[in-house]
């Protein structure tokens, strides 16, 4: 019976084709020596070549594992998927179809959007339209209405100074009382409105720290962001 052609180690599977060649014809041991070299030292391109030419001359099932390695490496998957496909066919052991199915969900990972449409609620909306814009906004118009109060009670205050009656004189005064009491109620909360806008959204860009990120570039497994 022929030798086991695949090294079932997972890291070997990740790294290397992992193939064992003794029993293959010489011509494709040829073959697959000179795409071990290659796919090793990452021209993966090249090592495809050298895997499809060695199959063809002993289309032994277990050279399709290596075959499809080098495909999905070479960022080739719409290749390598089929390549895994057929060497399960071949009913590998039970460790060499972990490998196999394996490389088919990272090809597949692989094919999914990098990015990731945002939510109804997260899509982009002009600044104004904002809650927290929308406060602030809120805010700055309440100030510019307290100072409009502020002008009237100023100017009606500036009347009661020059009444020719007290009757005059108190309306004159008490309107410019209630104008300034109402300035005042628009400045505390127009002041709140653009403060507390302003300090939610420098609040809410310090929360939004990243998390890690776990990916795999295919030989190695790395984990990035901000902790």
């Amino acid at each position: 019976m022929r030798a086991p052609l695949v090294i079932l180690t997972l890291v070997a599977a990740l790294t290397t084709p992992g193939i064992a060649h003794a029993e293959l014809a010489a011509g494709a041991k040829a073959r697959l020596d000179a795409g071990l070299e290659h796919y090793n030292a990452g021209r993966y391109e090249a090592a495809i070549a050298e895997f499809e030419a060695a199959y063809a001359i002993d289309p032994d099932p277990q050279l399709l594992f290596a075959w499809a390695q080098a495909e999905r490496l070479a960022k080739r998957c719409s290749a390598a998927v089929p390549r895994y496909r057929k060497y399960l066919e071949s009913k590998p052991s039970t460790d060499a179809v972990t490998l196999a199915t394996n490389g088919i969900s990272l090809c597949e990972a692989s094919a999914k959007p990098a990015s990731v449409e945002p939510c109804a609620n997260e899509r982009s909306v002009p600044w104004y339209k904002d809650p927290v814009g929308g406060a602030v906004v809120a805010g700055v118009v309440g100030i510019g209405v307290s100072i409009g109060f502020f002008v009237a009670s100023s100017g009606n205050r500036d009347r009661a100074d020059t009444a020719q009656t007290s009757a005059q004189f108190e309306a004159y005064l008490d309107r410019a009382t209630t104008q300034r009491r109402i300035g005042v109620t628009f400045l505390v909360v127009g002041a709140g409105l653009v403060g507390g806008g302003i300090g939610y959204h420098f609040w809410s860009k310090r929360g939004q720290a990243r998390g890690p990120v776990v990916g795999t570039t295919g030989s190695s497994l790395y984990v990035a962001g901000e902790f």
